[in-house]
């Protein structure tokens, strides 16, 4: 015979499961209800039905731009061309040109305006130049006799008997070619002027050259308008270092050099000097370093 605790005990555990049935089917029944409120109710419904429809674009081709293109060709026709062509096309042509140069001289054609107003001095200035080129002449003569008896150079009175003979013949040339005449003459006495003075400056010893007497070199020099030397190389080497170092050092002492003439244009001038042994010997500075 069961005891009563254990008669009440097993009729618990039968009423609370029958309990937990319960309250569980009613929380399943009662979410059914929910959802089934939810997705019948009419908020939710127009929700899906507000979904946005899909947006449809036409694209618009431009034939617009065309016709105008199109009609600009028939608005030039020729038969207006053909009687008042040759009153019309002129008026229109000729602001046309009036107008163009007005616009590019401020911006483009005025530079072009300024290289026609340095070039125009320099055109008048030369002939100044060519009627003060006596004096300078002279002057440069009598500044290299003055020198002369300690550089006796067959080359140095050569250059001065060719620039006499130029500056007798220059009062007989005529104003047109004085131009041309003046300005080598002023170069003349400028090459005339570089050479004595770097020919003073230059020194070599006989026993150096190990018995050559035809050691000959060429040194290019480039000499600024204030007469500063910017750049010395060789052109052509005589065979001996020492002759080459010896004439690169006679062109460095000289600098620097008497300033280019006036009337030379260029940023700098680049001229060729031959050195010549003989003519070293012939000046009677060589034996010494």
């Amino acid at each position: 015979m069961m005891s009563e605790q254990q008669y009440y005990s097993r009729e618990g555990v039968m009423t609370g499961n029958r309990l937990f049935g319960r309250t569980l089917v009613f929380s399943v029944v009662c979410h059914i209800v929910l959802l089934g409120v939810i997705i019948v109710s009419p908020e939710f419904s127009s929700r899906k039905v507000s979904l946005p429809n899909a947006i449809r674009v036409n694209l618009v081709t431009l034939p617009e731009p065309q016709a105008p293109v199109a009609t600009a060709p028939p608005a030039s026709t020729g038969p207006e061309k053909t009687a008042p062509a040759s009153e019309i096309a002129p008026e229109k042509r000729a602001p046309a040109s009036e107008i163009t140069p007005e616009k590019r001289s401020a911006a483009k054609q005025g530079k072009k305006v300024n290289l026609t107003k340095t070039s125009l001095p320099v055109k008048t200035s030369v002939k100044h130049k060519t009627y003060n080129a006596e004096k300078v002449v002279r002057t440069a003569i009598e500044q290299i006799k003055k020198d002369l008896p300690q550089s006796g150079s067959k080359k140095v009175n050569a250059a001065i008997d060719r620039l006499k003979e130029q500056v007798a013949q220059r009062e007989q040339v005529v104003q047109g070619a004085r131009g041309a005449a003046g300005s080598l003459q002023l170069m003349d006495v400028y090459h005339a002027e570089i050479w004595h003075r770097i020919q003073r400056k230059w020194a070599f010893s006989d026993q150096l050259a190990r018995g050559r007497e035809d050691l000959e070199a060429v040194m290019i020099v480039r000499i600024m308008k204030d007469g500063r030397i910017e750049e010395i190389w060789p052109e052509q080497s005589s065979g001996n270092r020492s002759f080459d170092d010896s004439v690169f050092r006679a062109i460095k002492k000289s600098d620097p050099l008497p300033p280019l003439p006036e009337g030379y244009q260029d940023r700098y001038y680049e001229v060729g000097i031959r050195f010549n042994l003989s003519e070293l010997q012939k000046s009677g500075k060589h034996g010494g370093q």
